[in-house]
């Protein structure tokens, strides 16, 4: 984004010209330059609704409102109409600090811009439909070479509740190239965003956006934080019986396929056995980075108190022994059934899998293991969020979530290639 890259580089301008001040002679008199930070504040503050969420831009964010906040008495002064003096002043040591700061927050600004993608020849209709028996809201987008078309493959995309189908527009576009036809959704109050027809996001409770955040922290590890990750498969459950049939029902496709992402993949597990769901003829499925809060229990105390003949102090200390036992948080550990699919399904993480008894991904692996027939693909090389268009709109988030080996995908063929990863199952 050229106009994005002329933004930041504005307010690093407005941000360095009064660092420099109290050193260049002819700037000393120009009391106006003192009004830059607060300006730059206003106007990184603008970008965000003006460009959506800008991880890159956190920093210089941050920068931005410290260093407004340390030069507050130097405007004040200003303001006052007072010159400057040893208690405004700062010295050099404060000025290189501050301007290796700044060079370090502005790096990374325009180092991780989102890159432009050229249009695709795919058409596309945004349809809005509601479930009455749930009473949900569904901003439903459908990707087509050729819209008038009917009977062709269908592929349902299930987003990511943390993006919703916002963070796979490109990627959807990228698998109707392919001559079917794709349709992914949002849903109202529920996905973080929901973009309806007219490309506005609604955003939803700030209860629903706690939760997803809890439990992408800690859903594998916490109890509460695993109840909030249920919370999202659950929804996602009631999300993909609605889709599916609509979608059946409306397009009348030759065959239907899923892929889905995170909760949406850990719905379609606990949906794989399901009769009435295996009615509607699904001929494979894709789970992408799904953790399977789901298939994770709290595991049962390791000791039991049983009074003994022991004195008074012993069984004393047995039963606070045993209560801070009953009482500590508990590990959780993957369930001993798990479900086993009626249709071919596979599975495709990032090379981020650990130990399968203590690792994050330790309930999708007990799934894998008891289902022989469920395809494992761990592609090696890439980080949880390689798998979407991340890496085109958020590069700085797919810097951060790295694999465990060195980067293999550029960021320009993350889309594709995860395309063909889908469209080869």
């Amino acid at each position: 984004m050229p106009d994005l890259f002329i933004i930041e580089l504005i307010i690093a301008i407005f941000l360095f010209l009064p660092l420099c001040k109290p050193y260049i002679k002819a700037f000393r008199k120009v009391e106006g330059f003192l009004l830059l930070p607060p300006l730059a504040f206003i106007c990184l503050i603008a970008l965000f609704p003006a460009y959506g969420f800008r991880p890159e831009c956190i920093p210089l964010l941050i920068y931005t409102a410290v260093y407004n906040i340390l030069n507050a008495n130097v405007l004040s002064a200003s303001m006052a109409k007072l010159s400057y003096s040893e208690d405004t002043e700062r010295g050099p040591l404060y000025f290189l600090v501050m301007f290796f700061l700044l060079i370090a927050v502005e790096f990374i600004a325009l180092r991780f811009l989102p890159i432009t993608q050229t249009d695709t020849l795919v058409n596309t209709q945004s349809v809005n439909v509601s479930d009455p028996l749930n009473n949900n809201k569904y901003y439903i987008r459908i990707y087509d070479k050729n819209l008038k078309t009917s009977s062709k493959p269908l592929l349902i995309v299930v987003p990511p509740v943390l993006g919703s189908n916002a963070i796979v527009d490109t990627l959807c576009e990228t698998l109707a190239g392919d001559g079917g036809m794709v349709l992914c959704f949002s849903r109202k109050d529920f996905d973080i965003p929901a973009v309806n027809e007219e490309a506005r996001t609604d955003f939803p409770h700030v209860s629903v956006l706690r939760k997803s955040f809890l439990s992408i922290i800690s859903g594998t590890e916490n109890k509460k934080a695993n109840i909030a990750g249920r919370f999202f498969e659950s929804e996602r459950i009631k999300d993909i019986e609605f889709i599916v049939p609509f979608a059946i029902k409306k397009y009348m496709p030759d065959s239907v396929r899923i892929a889905a992402f995170g909760a949406g993949g850990s719905a379609l597990v606990l949906l794989c056995n399901n009769e009435e769901f295996n009615k509607y003829g699904i001929e494979s499925a894709v789970i992408i980075e799904s953790k399977l809060y789901s298939l994770l229990e709290t595991r049962q105390a390791d000791t039991v108190y049983n009074k003994t003949k022991g004195g008074v102090i012993t069984n004393f200390i047995n039963s606070v022994l045993v209560w801070v036992n009953e009482h500590r948080e508990k590990p959780l550990e993957p369930v001993n059934e798990t479900p086993s699919p009626l249709f071919p399904l596979e599975v495709i993480t990032a090379d981020t899998l650990q130990d399968e008894n203590t690792g994050s991904n330790r309930a999708l692996l007990a799934f894998v293991r008891k289902n022989k027939q469920v395809k494992l693909n761990v592609v090696p090389g890439t980080g949880p969020a390689d798998f979407c268009d991340a890496p085109l709109k958020y590069p700085f988030i797919t810097a951060l979530l790295r694999g465990q080996t060195e980067r293999i995908w550029q960021t320009e063929d993350s889309v594709p290639k995860t395309a063909r990863l889908i469209l080869k199952n």
